[in-house]
């Protein structure tokens, strides 16, 4: 795979911090060759890529951000420390009430404008409002991690709309941006913002006749970007390798058809599932090449019964490079199935969370636990405090070891919401 001027590496959400811990057990401290010492240069100088977009939280090493409902017309900041078990309002003021702009955690929504989406890139809180609303562009803001010195570093027009997935590293984001005339005419473009120098720029306009794109993932010196079919997005479908010093589409990582074959991109492996073949195959990127379906040696294969009953199956990494199954029933429940890849086993999740009885969900990877929603209890608003989704959440959120997670073992230690 091509090398160039930064090093991209894709990162799990729900693996942020067990990366470190995993890279240890695999013993890739070893001495470094001259290669290896200027990749790692790079990767210094920009941090590591991740894909910062994958729910409504944004992870980062030491805790979790959140945006809450606390006030009429409003979100807060509120953050979920790993260490101390504790989730705050994101502010250090004293006595403060949390419901006006002279609090770092306040963003206030008004005239019916859509609430934004919380990120973060391990150096500092992204902001992005994806959609215009009734008095409000388009935007991408940044902030402390401690939510203190939040600006806007990038505004966008009314008609245009910024797509996710969105990727990041220290100095970068990435993401889709789309563009409508008052022809009704469409254009979309990959876009980068320089978090640093705050400015923007197009990287590449992408052909729009019968296409849409998603970027799937970063890994190594390339970002990785889906093409499919407006008309058939369950056909055929190809993902490209883009470098962004150079980018083009001039170089084809895969082409693949969605009815047979599902594909994740995640730090570092490629994982395809076959549903009507009843495998999950892992092949590592450093090794992907052309030949992948015929070279057995570059690859890892597991075979998993799929339930013919199920009316859908999803593929998700796990923070320790195996995957988890989702099966979707027509009557809305869903079976969760751990795939310990090296091992050749599987094992179903047996936790079940209070709130929806279903497979308990995996927010995030601290150490060598999961932090999980145990619970939710939602309450509806007043009609003179309704947000966009009416109601407010009280959370209560977990840690557990991952192995009792796997095996269904309730070794809880409970989070203290204190907003």
């Amino acid at each position: 795979m091509k090398r160039g001027a930064r090093l991209f590496v894709l990162l799990s959400l729900v693996a942020l911090s067990a990366c470190s811990n995993y890279a240890e057990s695999k013993g890739e401290d070893s001495p470094q060759t001259e290669t290896e010492i200027s990749e790692s240069t790079h990767d210094e100088q920009y941090g590591k890529t991740i894909n910062i977009s994958k729910s409504s939280y944004a992870y980062s090493e030491e805790g979790v951000y959140e945006l809450r409902s606390l006030h009429p017309n409003s979100v807060n900041i509120v953050y979920t420390d790993f260490e101390k078990a504790q989730t705050l309002v994101l502010c250090g003021q004293p006595n403060c009430t949390h419901d006006s702009a002279s609090c770092v955690s306040y963003i206030p929504i008004e005239n019916g404008n859509l609430e934004p989406t919380i990120m973060c890139n391990n150096e500092s809180l992204i902001i992005v409002k994806e959609g215009a609303g009734p008095t409000e562009s388009p935007y991408v803001a940044v902030a402390d991690l401690n939510g203190s010195e939040r600006h806007t570093i990038s505004t966008y027009k009314s008609n245009q709309f910024l797509r996710g997935d969105f990727l990041a590293n220290s100095r970068y984001l990435y993401f889709i941006i789309q563009e409508v005339d008052e022809n009704g005419v469409v254009s979309t473009s990959l876009e980068t913002v320089d978090l640093q120098q705050e400015s923007r720029e197009e990287l590449l306009e992408l052909p729009n006749k019968d296409k849409m794109y998603a970027l799937m993932g970063a890994y190594d010196s390339s970002l990785f970007l889906l093409e499919m079919s407006t008309s058939n997005p369950g056909g055929e479908r190809t993902i490209y390798e883009i470098d962004p010093d150079n980018p083009s589409l001039n170089n084809v990582l895969l082409r693949y058809n969605a009815e047979n074959e599902y594909i994740l991109i995640e730090n570092p492996y490629l994982y395809i599932m076959r549903e009507k073949g009843n495998t999950v195959t892992r092949i590592e990127l450093r090794k992907f090449d052309d030949n992948e379906k015929t070279n057995t040696e570059k690859q890892e294969t597991i075979t998993y019964p799929f339930d013919k009953n199920a009316y859908k199956a999803l593929l998700e990494p796990s923070s320790d490079g195996n995957a988890f199954i989702y099966e979707y029933y027509q009557d809305g429940a869903f079976r969760k199935t751990y795939l310990d890849i090296e091992a050749g086993e599987t094992h179903e999740i047996t936790l079940i969370s209070e709130y929806s009885q279903e497979p308990m969900p995996i927010l995030a990877t601290h150490k060598n636990c999961f932090f999980v929603l145990y619970n939710r209890i939602e309450t509806p608003l007043e009609t003179s405090e309704r947000n966009s989704s009416g109601v407010t959440f009280e959370n209560q959120y977990a840690l557990i070891p991952i192995n009792s997670y796997i095996h269904g073992e309730q070794d809880f230690k409970f989070v203290s919401d204190d907003v």
